[in-house]
């Protein structure tokens, strides 16, 4: 049974200018679609496993489903469009993944990630494998994608980090990110307790040689305790986030899968002096758009990214809840939406022409939301 959610718009800052962001579209006669996703929710905080969400950014209004208690711990995924599948990870300490099929969703197939609390996934541009990190144990597995119906194949190829930091949450490593090159040849994790980026070689032959032992592709500073990274949409080079240190780093390309760093600048606004922990980094399809949610502070933090690759702030703005562990990025739709994990809500933010952020006084409750993707629908597809 799903259940409507009509949201009244509360006063939030520059909630006057979102609604003007809207206004001209629904003049011109070309309604903003409305746009189908899902949420994912941490079960110990009180979430009911996996969320259907609708969103509809000409009203900012919302239609939330009652949740599938059998995707619980949904704190990352990873989209297969060949195959119409998401690979929802099952944060806990026996880690799982299962698949999840829009056309199918009561159909729940699942394995065992070969670690303890899985927190990131990725599927490589070959569609033939993902991969993933586990933070605990601090490993990365390699699970392969049977190419006829995108059903996981196997046992999970597993390889585990070694290094530590001089943080009290660096005693051992942890794998917080995985993501593929373009090219599939090289696998990149980064991990927080090693302060390091490591690469894996792939193997396009035998999946169980896929994967070797790692190279440190970048030595981050002490402390630092990298979290996420993106990787430019044009250019050899990628943003690393650090969740210790408020930090993002531009690395460039050097070449076998090594990185060197260029520019690091601080997520924060100059005087802030709280507890902060930066979770997501994201950047648009145009490359000149950088955002990275902070986690105290609870903001977005906007970056301009110069022809150069080198980045500037240029603002920070509230998400509107507390703790954004995860944002989506829907350029569409002319939106941002946001997971605020410790206030228990969904908020959408609106990006202008120039990618700024204004808030639009939407949002909705959804009980520890760790993880927000979107289905894609004919009317969108193609369009992130």
């Amino acid at each position: 049974m799903t259940i409507d959610h009509e949201v009244t718009r509360r006063g939030l800052i520059g909630m006057g200018a979102g609604a003007l962001l809207a206004a001209p579209l629904a003049a011109a006669g070309r309604p903003d679609p409305v746009v189908r996703l899902i949420v994912g929710t941490y079960e110990s905080e009180g979430g009911g496993g996996l969320y259907p969400l609708s969103y509809d950014p000409g009203r900012d209004s919302w239609a939330l489903g009652a949740p599938l208690p059998t995707y619980a711990n949904a704190s990352f995924g990873a989209y297969d469009p060949r195959h119409d599948c998401h690979y929802l990870i099952d944060e806990q300490s026996a880690g799982a993944v299962a698949e999840y099929r829009p056309g199918d969703p009561m159909r729940r197939v699942a394995m065992a990630t070969g670690g303890a609390d899985p927190c990131h996934i990725a599927i490589d541009p070959r569609h033939r494998r993902i991969a993933i990190a586990h933070y605990t144990d601090g490993g990365v597995a390699v699970i392969g994608i049977d190419p006829a119906n995108g059903a996981l194949l196997g046992s999970p190829v597993v390889q585990t980090h070694t290094g530590f930091g001089p943080n009290a949450r660096q005693r051992g490593p942890h794998a917080h990110w995985v993501g593929f090159s373009p090219d599939g040849r090289w696998l990149h994790a980064v991990d927080l307790g090693a302060d390091a980026v490591f690469g894996y070689a792939l193997s396009n032959g035998d999946l169980r040689s896929a994967i070797g032992q790692p190279i440190v592709s970048y030595r981050a500073p002490p402390g630092t305790g990298p979290r996420h990274m993106t990787l430019h949409p044009r250019r050899a080079q990628a943003f690393l986030l650090s969740e210790l240190r408020s930090e993002v780093t531009v690395l460039d390309s050097a070449g076998g899968g090594r990185f060197v760093a260029r520019q690091t600048l601080s997520t924060l606004p100059a005087g802030f002096t709280g507890t902060n922990y930066p979770a997501e980094i994201a950047i648009n399809r145009a490359g000149d758009r950088l955002y990275v949610s902070n986690r105290g502070h609870d903001s977005i933090a906007v970056f301009a990214v110069a022809a150069d690759g080198r980045i500037d702030a240029i603002e920070h703005v509230a998400t509107g809840g507390r703790w954004p562990r995860h944002f989506l990025l829907i350029e569409a739709t002319k939106r941002l939406l946001v997971a605020n994990q410790r206030s228990g809500d969904v908020t959408a933010l609106a990006i202008a022409a120039d990618g700024r952020l204004r808030a639009t006084g939407a949002s909705i409750a959804i009980p520890a939301p760790a993880f927000i993707a979107r289905i894609p629908t004919k009317t969108i597809e193609g369009q992130p």
